[in-house]
């Protein structure tokens, strides 16, 4: 039975009750009115006992009054504590669902050897690394370590994995207890630093390109002015060593010149030398 069925027959008794007790009253006052007509010395204390009974049934109305209040603020408490219930209910089936699925997953990774690995260190080692879509990665895979959101496994038959915490078996996290938010924000850490290093390594190879843009053209100015120099100093030395040949002609020339004058005999030699292979 719940609580609007019992405040409605409350509410009935209560009525019920003042009914009977109009009831009553009414054949009380018939009763006093006809012995006030055959006993008129009497009607003064007929009076007292007719107002005594009024004030009896208002009374009784205000109780039932009072009655249907606390009723109703029962039902209101009784409808609210049925929520509760309900709720909580609701609470304790969906834990219970949760906990299966839990264990239903927690159930599809057989359960990880805790050894010493070639290091001498404890470690985890899954007998099946699995994807969250059961998968097969790696066998006897040792876990190393997680970087960001990359974890990193030791398999025995293989090079090491690694594994985006998104991919991998959500029975694997559990095990390890590692919490997917946090290693995202690690990730989002990384890459942040990476972008800052990238960035700088940008900006300085920017100014390495201008430092090295600028040298080049201070070099290629020094190797114009070398070449400017070089050929300045050429076109000197050239014009130097016109000077000094015509220079030498100019006293071979003399010395011949004085050496004929001093000679007069080796002209008419030389002359006759000259007519004599003209004619031949």
């Amino acid at each position: 039975m719940n609580a609007q069925k019992i405040l409605t027959i409350a509410i009935a008794l209560a009525l019920a009750g003042l009914a009977v007790i109009n009831y009553k009253a009414h054949k009380e006052n018939q009763r006093l009115t006809m012995q006030l007509a055959s006993v008129s010395h009497t009607v003064s204390n007929a009076d007292l006992l007719i107002s005594s009974k009024n004030e009896t049934i208002d009374s009784l109305q205000n109780k039932v009054g009072q009655l249907v209040e606390v009723l109703t603020n029962s039902t209101a408490k009784i409808q609210s504590l049925s929520n509760q219930i309900r709720e909580f209910e609701d609470k304790q089936k969906l834990t219970e669902s949760e906990a299966e699925q839990e264990r239903l997953i927690m159930s599809q990774v057989p359960a990880p050897r805790n050894e010493r690995n070639a290091d001498n260190n404890m470690a985890w080692v899954f007998p099946k690394l699995l994807d969250k879509t059961g998968r097969l990665l790696a066998s006897n895979a040792e876990f190393a370590r997680i970087y960001g959101r990359s974890m990193i496994f030791r398999p025995q038959d293989r090079s090491p994995l690694a594994v985006d915490v998104l991919s991998v078996h959500p029975a694997i996290l559990k095990h390890l207890k590692i919490d997917v938010a946090l290693a995202m924000a690690a990730q989002e850490a990384i890459d942040r630093k990476m972008s800052s290093i990238a960035a700088d390594n940008a900006r300085r190879a920017v100014i390495t390109a201008a430092e090295n843009a600028e040298q080049a053209r201070i070099n290629t100015l020094a190797l114009a002015e070398r070449a400017k120099a070089q050929e300045e100093w050429r076109v000197k030395s050239e014009a130097e060593r016109n000077e000094r040949l015509k220079a030498e002609a100019a006293m071979k020339a003399a010395d011949a010149a004085m050496f004929q004058a001093q000679n007069p005999s080796s002209i008419v030699i030389q002359n006759a030398n000259q007519n004599l292979i003209r004619q031949y």
